[in-house]
């Protein structure tokens, strides 16, 4: 499985960005300045212009509510859903990684109230 595999995408990571969640990670999406095209660099240390954090999934589960439960859980067409207690599943979504699954479930989180920032978030 690739970095990329095993991270939260650009557009979830730009969205996670936009719902406050702070920029700390140990993978970063940045930008390159010939080609403008983005990918997963580890070497970068977030400190530079063009980039956001790329989430594995031990980063994704800082901040959620203590005590609850969460299910990642795969299809037979390899797609994954995290839930947990206070989703139905109707409010799930077909992800392409697990990273990705719980990305979601963090957005959704932080969306309707239900977990704080992760610490040093503002």
């Amino acid at each position: 499985m690739s970095t990329e595999q095993k991270t939260t995408s650009l557009e979830l990571s730009k969205a996670l960005e936009e719902a406050g969640v702070k920029q700390e990670s140990e993978k970063w999406w940045y930008r390159h300045d010939k080609t403008g095209e983005y990918e997963v660099d580890p070497f970068c240390d977030g400190h530079q212009e063009r980039m956001y954090s790329s989430f594995d999934c031990h980063e994704l589960l800082e901040g959620l509510p203590l005590g609850e439960k969460v299910l990642v859980s795969s299809t037979h067409d390899r797609t994954y859903t995290a839930r947990c207690g206070c989703i139905d599943d109707s409010e799930t979504e077909q992800c392409g990684t697990p990273a990705e699954a719980l990305g979601e479930l963090k957005l959704w989180y932080l969306e309707n109230g239900h977990c704080e920032k992760s610490k040093g978030e503002s």
